[in-house]
């Protein structure tokens, strides 16, 4: 059997590093990730936008200010908005013609689905009464879920602002503000890319066998999972993940087809906190990979897409 094996750099890479076939990543739902709400990612662009200095949430964060979640606030356009749910995410991946990933290095990612399609929402934040600095994600056009890149920080109240017509706000339930205040941190310990050493499961399989969850309990990412695969054979890519943060979360990556620049698929697996996952990921993509083919880009502790050489 060939194998080919691919230890990460101990030196971490930067944020978003650029790889080596020039595309661009930034670093890596919520950990046990959590929806609250009724229901819940897309491709975020470069072009993120900062929310607004002047949003606000009708003046105050007062308890029974806001709007319940799955509540319908009227706006100044065309399409009043509902928000169904809000999760709190180590990361957010969108499919569309290709997929993206966005983790942020000092932060996590709050995730609201709205009732309905909307292209050009901007959210702000408001916790304890103050405003939070946060960034608006642009995910692919007329997707449900608006993305923000948000600090950590804890806090006992909170309000989710749409920044629009009177600016209206919804209530943050108590758990998104429980997750608000710690995070789980990802470090890529080892990649592997061998050939198959047995059947291809469905979904991308553990080390000791088990396969992993496809979706954890209130995961708002349903574009998320990894491609199907059947049969026996085919490429392997193995994936130590260390976790060093204080909540367990969901690691999540790239795969890239080594012969359609438009082919790739999620790979996502649970880390518990404090614990190092290696995952054993079988899909049509990797499927594809020759066993003893080249990254054609550096790989390190904050890589989160893998693209191989075409041979």
């Amino acid at each position: 059997m060939r194998r080919r094996e691919y230890l990460a750099a101990l030196t971490p890479l930067s944020l978003a590093g650029c790889l080596g076939d020039g595309s661009s990543m930034v670093t890596d739902q919520s950990e046990t990730e959590s929806r609250s709400g009724t229901a819940g990612e897309a491709t975020p662009t470069a072009n993120a936008t900062a929310t607004d200095d002047s949003a606000t949430a009708r003046g105050t964060d007062a308890p029974g200010e806001g709007l319940d979640l799955g509540e319908t606030a009227e706006t100044d356009g065309p399409v009043d908005v509902t928000v169904e749910s809000v999760a709190v995410q180590r990361s957010v991946i969108d499919a569309h013609t290709w997929r993206e990933l966005r983790e942020p290095s000092d932060g996590q990612v709050l995730v609201a689905e709205t009732a309905v399609g909307h292209g050009d929402l901007s959210f702000g934040l408001r916790l304890d009464g103050e405003r939070v600095a946060v960034e608006n994600l642009a995910l692919a056009g007329g997707s449900r879920r608006q993305a923000l890149a948000v600090p950590l920080r804890s806090a006992e109240r909170g309000l989710l602002v749409l920044d629009q017509g009177e600016r209206p706000a919804w209530s943050l339930p108590d758990d998104v503000l429980d997750r608000l205040g710690s995070a789980a941190e990802f470090r890529l310990r080892d990649v592997t890319v061998r050939e198959g050493e047995g059947d291809r499961r469905e979904t991308s399989e553990s080390a000791s066998g088990s396969p992993s969850k496809a979706r954890d309990p209130g995961d708002a990412s349903r574009e998320e999972r990894p491609a199907s695969s059947k049969g026996d054979g085919g490429t392997e890519l193995v994936l130590t993940v260390e976790n060093s943060g204080d909540r367990d979360g969901t690691f999540r990556g790239i795969v890239v087809s080594a012969v359609a620049s438009d082919a790739d698929a999620a790979v996502r697996f649970p880390v518990p906190a404090g614990e190092t996952v290696t995952e054993v990921v079988r899909n049509d993509v990797v499927g594809n990979w020759e066993p003893d083919a080249d990254f054609v880009h550096d790989v390190g502790p904050d890589t989160r897409r893998f693209v191989v050489k075409y041979v």
